[in-house]
């Protein structure tokens, strides 16, 4: 029975389970894959949650995504659920069905990473997170003028990094996406709602950020720099398309990267 994909909660069909989500996004990175249950939703009491952390770079043509081994994963909400990544850079983790999960990712000389907040409801999941490494991370600090904590490793505040993607990657494989490079939808206007307003810093196709910008360019990047405490949602609008969301939930000190898929 073929594997029906989320891209990130909207379902298609691209192949068999051992197929790799084809999601790899310069932001976070998340997509996940489903498995239908043999039992009823109401009677499935743990999620798997299946998926990668690989290294994140600057999308370009003929980039190759690279696993990271050794990496720890673990729930924001319940630290104690956690694990790590494989040679491969691989992970599953089981979490009880019906609660709020954030994932969160770290290993030693690279930025840590939060995914955008969800109840998983299916049986399996699958979830793609990417992480930039720490001179990266320090290199975007200088650009955009964000504040970093004391030792350089991660935002003094929250950082939201949202990406706007377009439909087409759904149904391409992980080769087809490296090959291709920037996936964004551009033209599109990033939106918040949340304890406070922050308008987003756009980054340019050459993935550098570029104050003049009002609305995505190919890249389909913007930062939501210097967020206050709370939960957010993040959507996109552009004339003509329809755009999912996601829900960020902000503290001191995390970098979240979210998709603002189209649909």
């Amino acid at each position: 029975m073929p594997t029906k994909y989320i891209y990130p909660m909207r379902t298609l069909s691209v192949g068999s389970f051992s197929t790799k989500c084809s999601l790899m996004v310069a932001t976070v990175a998340v997509c996940v894959a489903v498995v239908p249950a043999v039992a009823s939703a109401a009677k499935v009491k743990q999620i798997m949650i299946r998926g990668n952390v690989s290294q994140y770079q600057i999308p370009t043509p003929g980039m190759k995504t690279k696993g990271l081994a050794g990496a720890s994963v673990w729930v924001a909400e319940r630290p104690s659920l956690r694990t790590t990544t494989n040679q491969t850079g691989a992970f599953t983790l089981k979490i009880p069905a019906g609660v709020k999960a954030t994932l969160v990712a770290q290993l030693a000389g690279y930025v840590r990473i939060y995914t955008p907040t969800r109840i998983p409801s299916s049986s399996y999941r699958w979830s793609y997170i990417l992480l930039p490494k720490l001179d990266l991370g320090r290199a975007i600090s200088a650009l955009t003028g964000m504040a970093l904590n004391a030792a350089k490793t991660a935002p003094k505040e929250c950082l939201v990094s949202a990406l706007v993607a377009d439909k087409v990657i759904r149904t391409m494989t992980p080769a087809q996406v490296d090959a291709r490079g920037p996936y964004g939808v551009p033209g599109t206007t990033l939106r918040s709602s949340g304890p406070m307003t922050v308008k987003p810093l756009y980054f340019a196709g050459s993935g550098l950020p570029d104050a003049t910008l009002t609305s995505t360019s190919n890249s389909g990047i913007g930062f939501f720099i210097g967020l206050k405490a709370g939960t957010y949602k993040f959507s996109s609008v552009k004339a003509g398309f329809r755009f999912e969301s996601f829900t960020a939930t902000c503290q001191p000190g995390r970098f979240i990267m979210g998709v603002v898929g189209e649909l």
